[in-house]
């Protein structure tokens, strides 16, 4: 039981962090003529960017784990 939980609790986070990561990503693109810093917009992908890699790892690490 307690592995269903944690399987499921990995997955919610991963796919969340997916969406918000993309989603940011989407709303940086589309703000880009608007911000003159080009430090906002760099220091934002990266970090949206680094949202999407721990979504990706923690759904291959759950889905792994689960089924290998």
């Amino acid at each position: 039981m307690a592995d269903d939980a944690f399987f499921f609790a990995l997955l919610t986070a991963g796919i969340l962090s997916l969406v918000v990561g993309f989603w940011g990503i989407y709303l940086t693109a589309s703000t880009i003529g608007y911000i003159s810093a080009s430090w906002i917009v760099f220091w934002n992908v990266i970090l949206f960017a680094a949202l999407i890699a721990a979504g990706g790892i923690s759904i291959g690490y759950a889905v792994g784990k689960r089924y290998a």
